[in-house]
């Protein structure tokens, strides 16, 4: 490890001590997760004296790796603008707090340049060290993690508490999700090099058309996607060999999502 790394890890050994990330980490229960319509959510926010805080473009909704979706959006008020990302996960509680330090760390070349609010809204909330500096905060809430960022005169610090009213009052449920059965059909799973075949995945339930599906990896050098629509894909085998492909199912209201994996193998 060289003298920077070693530097870097030891401001963020004592930026845990600070926030208390060993007393955060054994109180984040892994049996529960916050179900919203996150859409819903981020699409307005009324404020206690009557703004509003409205999305007036597209949310931008993707996969970011399996079993992690994300939301990034602006909300204008006026003149001034919003910007937040939200990343849910549904593979482990624990990976929005340790994304949060991840995210930190990568951002702090010289210093740890936050601080925990502990009577803040969420499990952990942080701000900028510096008093004056309203332009970023960051929230963990059980699987979710919000970046909420302005370049206006905004205090975001403000803007955060309104927000976690919105999902409190929207909170639908915090408990264990049931997933769905989720079923994908393969027209071949032994292929010769220039064939092509078809994956299809069918989610088995009575919602089926709130769950969407999008592929978190597959081998570009050897296999090609020809076409895809809401739930198949036709890939062409380019080159010999053993394959996986990782497909991410999840709900576009609740973000929260499953992974599958098939196999195809090119033999000749």
């Amino acid at each position: 490890m060289s003298e920077e790394s070693m530097r870097m890890a030891s401001k963020m050994d004592k930026f845990e001590e600070e926030i208390d990330y060993k007393i955060l980490a054994s109180s984040i229960s892994e049996s529960e997760i916050i179900l919203l319509d996150w859409p819903s959510v981020l699409s307005k926010i009324k404020l206690h004296e009557g703004g509003i805080w409205a999305n007036e473009g597209k949310l931008q909704l993707g996969v970011v790796d399996a079993r992690v979706v994300s939301i990034d959006v602006n909300l204008v008020n006026a003149d001034k603008i919003v910007s937040v990302e939200l990343l849910v996960y549904s593979e482990k509680n624990m990976d929005a707090l340790n994304k949060l330090l991840d995210k930190i760390e990568l951002s702090s070349s010289r210093l740890v340049n936050f601080r925990r609010i502990k009577d803040g809204p969420g499990d952990l909330f942080l701000v900028r060290k510096d008093p004056n500096d309203k332009s970023k905060c960051i929230m963990v809430y059980n699987n979710a993690l919000i970046d909420i960022t302005t370049q206006s005169t905004t205090d975001v610090t403000q803007f955060a508490y309104y927000l976690f009213n919105v999902m409190q009052n929207a909170l639908q449920n915090k408990a264990q999700v049931v997933p769905p059965d989720i079923n994908i059909g393969v027209s071949k799973h032994n292929i010769n090099v220039g064939d092509e075949f078809t994956t299809t995945v069918d989610v088995l339930t009575s919602n089926s058309q709130d769950w969407k599906v999008d592929i978190t990896d597959w081998p570009e050098e050897g296999l090609d996607i020809l076409a895809s629509s809401s739930n198949s894909y036709t890939f062409r085998a380019t080159e010999l060999g053993s394959y996986q492909i990782d497909f991410n199912i999840y709900h576009e209201k609740t973000l929260i999502s499953y992974s599958k994996k098939i196999h195809i193998n090119v033999i000749r």
